[in-house]
């Protein structure tokens, strides 16, 4: 009789045993896929939240600049000079009110730039650009660019253009090639444009 309980214990102990390492092994299988999950949701939903921000704030930025009044007089290139273009320093000054909502990473100096083929000063077509920088494919490109289209504000309002780059938080994949090269599979730095956004001034 003791003999068989003897058995039976170790019978038991055995499979007490066996189970804990077959727990043991599926933790060991389960809990990354479940990280790298929730890891992924984390990802997405930041990138589409900033996405959101990026979109409202080119809303707000026309917006703020529609109600400006452009005059002649104001021809300078120079941001934060008193000539200088008022709907443009306006949506300027918008968008780094509005930094906080874009992202972590810090900007506050800009370089401006006109395209000749879009009117004269003040009544043309006005490129701002962040000048801190980010990493891409392609090479270094400012974190923020605005576009600030004043060349027939009467008819065709303000036009503003967006664009920020999301810097992602855990993913990014690249994958190394036999001749050296790398593919990249999700950019570390995604590029993030707002639609053009138009607004008439309602003074």
């Amino acid at each position: 009789m003791l003999l068989f309980q003897l058995i039976n214990s170790n019978f038991a102990s055995g499979i007490s045993l066996k189970k804990s390492a077959q727990n043991l092994i599926e933790f060991v299988f389960i809990f990354p896929l479940v990280f790298f999950l929730v890891m992924a949701i984390f990802e997405l939903s930041m990138f589409y939240r900033t996405v959101h921000a990026v979109q409202s704030v080119a809303h707000q930025v026309a917006a703020k600049a529609a109600t400006q009044i452009i005059t002649s007089n104001m021809t300078s290139t120079s941001i934060g000079n008193s000539s200088f273009n008022v709907a443009a320093q306006s949506a300027l000054d918008t968008v780094i009110s509005k930094k906080g909502a874009l992202g972590s990473l810090d900007f506050s100096t800009f370089t401006v730039s006109t395209d000749n083929n879009f009117g004269s000063a003040p009544y043309k077509l006005y490129t701002i650009k962040s000048t801190r920088t980010i990493n891409t494919t392609s090479g270094s490109q400012p974190l923020v660019t605005l576009w600030v289209d004043c060349s027939n504000p009467m008819e065709e309002g303000i036009k503003v253009q967006l664009q920020y780059y999301y810097v992602t938080i855990v993913f990014a994949a690249e994958v190394p090639l036999p001749n050296g090269d790398v593919m990249t599979i999700l950019p570390k730095n995604i590029a993030i444009s707002s639609t053009k956004t138009q607004q008439y001034n309602q003074n």
